[in-house]
């Protein structure tokens, strides 16, 4: 088995695109079923509602002339690898489409649930639900969440790329540091542990585009106002001089 620089292993390949599953993920299910107790199936319904929204991505990406090596499954979720060059409507067209994905396979859980009886039914209403609220919590605008993705398109369109990027990944940041804040007070570190993971994120996409660290455009901006101050100045003392 290969395994990526994400530490993910590739455990299959369909028409060219790895499926790889990231080995914390794998023992974590495994810890949750052998000691929790929980249903295996539970994990299952999971893990085909993160592949069905990442094949989501994934279609749509090819339909935009991109090309896709691979979909991964993690701790917090999946992502979708691909390369190539399309316009910012496409991409934002892609981001757009593992939320849909979801959406769709969410309505028809719905239906086949209310077809079925027993536990069968039961547990189709559970994957339908889980596949709405994949769905919606994908749709919130902050990275590294779908919707963040397609704010970040939108708006390159009117400020380019870096200053959008700057903005979605700010607007990120701000958005863990407050979920961090409301976790601690209420107690649940899991969600703290969620929200260091993606202010961790948001700083490795903010040095990965190339982006001025806080302290270098802070100093430049004080650099900056002090050259317009001395221009300032040396005009009035000229004028004066006269």
């Amino acid at each position: 088995m290969n395994r990526a620089r994400t530490g993910a292993v590739t455990i299959a390949r369909v028409r060219g695109v790895a499926l790889r599953v990231h080995p914390a993920l794998l023992a974590l299910a495994l810890l949750d079923i052998f000691v929790a107790g929980r249903p295996a199936w539970w994990w299952g319904v999971m893990a085909g509602a993160v592949l069905l929204h990442e094949v989501g991505h994934a279609l749509v990406a090819r339909g935009c002339g991109l090309r896709v090596s691979a979909i991964e499954l993690h701790l917090l979720g999946g992502r979708t690898e691909m390369w190539g060059t399309t316009s910012e409507q496409n991409l934002a067209a892609v981001a757009l489409a593992g939320p849909a994905a979801s959406a769709l396979v969410g309505g028809a859980l719905f239906g086949l649930g209310a077809l079925l009886p027993g536990g069968a039914g039961e547990v189709t209403r559970f994957a339908a639900w889980l596949n709405l609220g994949w769905a919606a919590v994908n749709l919130l605008p902050f990275y590294p969440l779908d919707g963040g993705h397609v704010v970040r398109y939108l708006l390159a369109g009117a400020l380019g790329p870096r200053d959008a990027s700057a903005i979605t990944l700010v607007s990120a940041a701000l958005a863990a540091a407050v979920m961090m804040a409301l976790s601690w007070r209420a107690g649940l570190w899991v969600l703290v542990a969620v929200g260091v993971y993606l202010l961790l994120l948001a700083y490795r996409e903010w040095v990965r585009q190339g982006l001025p660290s806080f302290g270098s455009a802070w100093r430049r901006d004080r650099a900056a106002r002090r050259r317009a101050r001395f221009h300032v100045v040396r005009g009035d003392s000229s004028a004066a001089g006269e």
